[in-house]
């Protein structure tokens, strides 16, 4: 058999199948490279609609948060009130009425969310021509520790529907921080007490010359009566008819657990005090002086002048006042329901008055050296104020000053009402602030004591969860 020995061609043979090789590896390169191009684009289309999530969670925990700010500017120029309730310490009234700020805080903020635009569902916004978040609100009724919980979903879509993302934001706004503002920041002390006198030996003699108790009520008929350095204790009433010329002194202190009525003048008090847990009446007191103090449990009222230098009378219920000719040396009348002064004050000088509720003043002539009126409700002023030198006027409430002038009124002195200002007269100009037309002003002139008071502050805060889908 003759051998073939003809190897032309075969070098065509090789390079075919060299060709063919590379050209598979090629097309496998390519495939690899075109696929990972496709996973790269389904990872960055992907990424880019979880963007578009947060960005709807990021759009609506922002409008969320100038809805808290709006709130809370809003509630520092809310006043609430409690109806005066006398079972109720200054301590537990305080607690009550910041649990109703509260309440009008989660309020105030709920109805804020529901007139925005949070709430509208479906709320769809196109970032680009290939992206847009969809995005929806839901509002749960608030819960018992003053908290609303607001439920956030947002929807993020690229590429014409081809990837969707979803996050699920769930936000608390609770109360962090709460004071409320009080107008008695300054330095007086407001809580004026009286101790019961130790005495159990029952009265015998004459009213006033021994220290003792009565046991009962107690009708005093005597000519003439004087308290010196004597303590008296009245399980009962007291009613006098008797005149104390020779007053009460010298530490001398008269403790009446029920009501007390003194029909005749008292000469003096001086260095001593007077305890009445019910209603009072006097029909005239010449002078209280040197640190004396007058406590009252229930209404007061005193039908003739009275003066007052450096003491103390402290109403816990409403006040009537005829006429105060002086009041002056760090003296202070406190009284923590209504008072009505139904004739001048006179003589006003470096002392206080503080009505917790309402007052109405007749006349005040000559109030001055840092002297106060402070008024927690609404102030009537039904005549004229003359020389207003270095003192202040303070009305958390309504005031109205009736078409009357306010004469001599010094720069260094001040009116500031937190209500309504009615009743100025028009061709007159006085140093006035009002927090409803100028809240700054108000603010920056109308600190009782910067250093002390208490100024309004709330502090809503919001605490974010996520959940990705």
């Amino acid at each position: 058999m003759k051998n073939i020995k003809n190897e032309n061609g075969i070098s065509l043979v090789i390079v075919l199948l060299i060709t063919v090789v590379f050209a598979v590896l090629g097309l496998a390169i390519i495939g690899l490279s075109l696929s990972n191009i496709k996973q790269i684009n389904v990872s960055e289309t992907k990424l880019q609609s979880v963007e578009l999530a947060e960005m709807g969670i990021t759009y609506y925990e922002t409008a969320l948060q100038n809805i808290i700010d709006k709130t809370e500017n809003e509630m520092a120029s809310i006043s609430i009130e409690l109806p005066k309730d006398d079972s109720l310490t200054d301590e537990e009234y305080e607690k009550l009425l910041i649990e109703k700020y509260k309440d009008k805080t989660i309020e105030t903020l709920k109805n804020n969310i529901e007139s925005s635009l949070l709430l509208k569902k479906e709320e769809v916004m196109d970032v680009t021509s290939k992206g847009r978040f969809e995005a929806e609100t839901l509002l749960e009724d608030p819960i018992s520790n003053h908290t609303l919980i607001i439920k956030l979903t947002s929807k993020g879509f690229r590429d014409y529907e081809k990837s969707t993302s979803t996050i699920n934001s769930e936000v608390k706004i609770s109360i962090e921080n709460l004071t409320i503002p009080t107008i008695t920041g300054s330095n007086i002390d407001y809580r004026v007490s009286i101790t019961e006198p130790k005495v159990n030996n029952k009265c015998t003699k004459t009213f006033g010359s021994e220290s003792c108790k009565y046991f009962e009520s107690v009708s005093i008929n005597n000519s003439q009566v004087q308290l010196n350095s004597t303590e008296i204790v009245v399980e009962g009433a007291l009613s006098s008819n008797a005149n104390f010329n020779g007053g009460i002194q010298n530490n001398s202190t008269l403790y009446i657990k029920g009501s007390a009525s003194f029909y005749r003048p008292i000469g003096s008090i001086k260095e001593s005090k007077i305890f009445i847990g019910g209603a009072a009446f006097f029909e005239n007191i010449n002078d209280i002086q040197n640190d004396s103090v007058i406590v009252i449990n229930g209404d007061a009222d005193f039908t003739q002048p009275i003066k007052l230098n450096k003491a103390t009378i402290l109403i816990e219920s409403n006040g009537t006042f005829k006429n105060i000719n002086d009041i002056q040396n760090d003296s202070k009348i406190i009284v923590n329901g209504n008072a009505n002064f139904t004739a001048p004050i006179s003589n006003f000088n470096a002392s206080t008055i503080f009505i917790k509720n309402n007052a109405t003043f007749n006349n005040i002539n000559g109030m001055q050296n840092d002297s106060k009126i402070i008024v927690n409700g609404d102030a009537d002023f039904t005549d004229n104020i003359n020389n207003f030198n270095r003192s202040s006027i303070y009305v958390n409430g309504n005031a109205n000053f009736f078409n009357k002038h306010i004469n001599n009124f010094s720069n260094s002195s001040k009116v500031c009402v937190k209500g309504q200002i009615t009743g100025l007269p028009s061709n007159k100009s006085y140093n006035i602030f009002s927090f409803l037309e100028d809240q700054n002003s108000y603010k920056k002139n109308c600190s009782l004591n910067a250093s002390t008071e208490t100024p309004f502050s709330l502090k809503l805060n919001s605490k974010v969860s996520h959940k990705y889908q």
